[in-house]
């Protein structure tokens, strides 16, 4: 797991006050923007930008936000355009609260949290919306922090971080969405709801959801390598619900310490995921389920290691998988999630060419002007993967 520092932004010594922003008011790179009532245009890397109350991206229109972005907001961001949020991995977008820190990745406590501002809201008229390399804190938003509906949009979220949102981190209805290399955590609710006719979500962290990490509603999806974790003991739910209905492949999924397995229909495979729980005494719900009618393969191939397995321990690089409070939310950043190299979650993990298990939109997502593709499955069970061997430098 790579660990983000975010030092704090310079500010600019021109200040920009507006009642909103049209292309003919964007910042400078590193300067500071004042905005309130109607938004759109560019809103210019590193800068920061300090919203008043509720905006909203009218329709018709798009609202694009660049790399190193810092977005204070007061109320909600309303989207009935398109929204283009465009971090990069090395300089993120960072949205939150004003009186927020520098991004936490979960707040101490759910009690703790505050009631400043009321997330992204994506209405039935925006046609794109893109979250890439984008830091949002929910701080107690009400309902998902990130909200998208429109039942014939594109939605892709990508690299990103969304935390601590008391209805869930990202609840998404459109025609088509790509979930994929997230962390979600410390969410409220159900962490990822996607209601869409084709979705992959893939490569994901979701840590410390108070329901399901990951519900599918309708439509044809794609559920492979998440890292599930600590996650549905406050609302007695599974790791990964598919309505009925829903067509399904699940695999290659690592599940640790959930209070429940993952949960489909007939229509459904779900086959090569990873049960494992430092209780000894394992909850039979969280154990994978019998074939239900019609189903072909449903956890045949999986692997259930109990905490008296001596592979109940999938063998994470820093993570105290036996003294971890069972159902806290907390998360601590220095800890890295991925394999060691004697991780039983290396082998066993599908690796075939099965059309249930092959992603759903492999050619990608047109957004903004780029097409952004899942992830390709990977052979080892959940995001990670075999830890990160340190770089070599060839100066003496």
């Amino acid at each position: 797991m790579k660990i983000r520092r975010f030092a704090i932004m310079a500010m600019a010594v021109a200040m920009l006050a507006a009642t909103s922003c049209s292309d003919a008011d964007q910042p400078e790179a590193g300067q500071v923007l004042n905005v309130k009532g109607d938004v759109n245009g560019v809103w210019s890397r590193g800068s920061i930008v300090n919203v008043d109350g509720d905006i909203v991206v009218p329709e018709g229109q798009s609202l694009t936000i660049e790399e190193g972005v810092k977005v204070n907001v007061s109320g909600a961001i309303k989207v009935d355009g398109n929204l283009y949020c465009k971090g990069t991995e090395q300089d993120p977008i960072e949205i939150n609260e004003p009186s927020a820190e520098t991004y936490c990745p979960a707040p101490a406590a759910a009690g703790a949290r505050r009631m400043a501002w009321q997330g992204i809201k994506a209405s039935a008229t925006c046609g794109e919306m893109l979250i890439e390399h984008t830091m949002i804190g929910g701080s107690g938003v009400d309902g998902a922090v990130v909200s998208y509906d429109n039942a014939d949009g594109r939605c892709v979220v990508d690299g990103s971080e969304i935390y601590g949102g008391n209805g869930g981190a990202l609840a998404v209805n459109c025609a088509v969405a790509v979930v994929s290399g997230n962390k979600f955590v410390d969410n409220g609710g159900d962490a990822v709801t996607i209601s869409a006719a084709k979705a992959d979500v893939d490569h994901n962290m979701i840590y410390g959801a108070s329901a399901s990490p990951v519900r599918i509603a309708r439509g044809t999806a794609r559920v492979y390598n998440n890292t599930l974790a600590n996650s549905g003991w406050l609302a007695q739910s599974a790791a990964v619900v598919a309505a009925d209905g829903v067509s399904l492949g699940a695999f290659n999924n690592l599940l640790v310490n959930c209070n429940g397995r993952i949960e489909a229909g007939a229509d459904s495979e779900v086959d090569y995921n990873y049960y494992c729980t430092s209780q000894s005494d394992v909850d039979p719900g969280f154990m994978p389920a019998p074939a239900v009618g019609g189903s072909r393969r449903f956890d045949a191939h999986s692997v259930v290691a109990s905490g008296d397995d001596k592979s109940g321990n999938p063998g994470f690089v820093d993570y105290p998988f036996g003294s971890v409070a069972i159902g806290s939310g907390y998360y601590n950043p220095l800890w890295d999630m991925h394999l060691s190299s004697s991780s039983a979650a290396l082998s066993g993990a599908y690796a075939g060419h099965d059309a249930a298990f092959a992603p759903v939109l492999a050619g990608g997502v047109n957004v903004g002007g780029g097409v952004f593709a899942p992830k390709a499955s990977n052979a080892w069970f959940g995001a990670y993967g075999p830890e990160r061997i340190p770089e070599v430098s060839s100066m003496p």
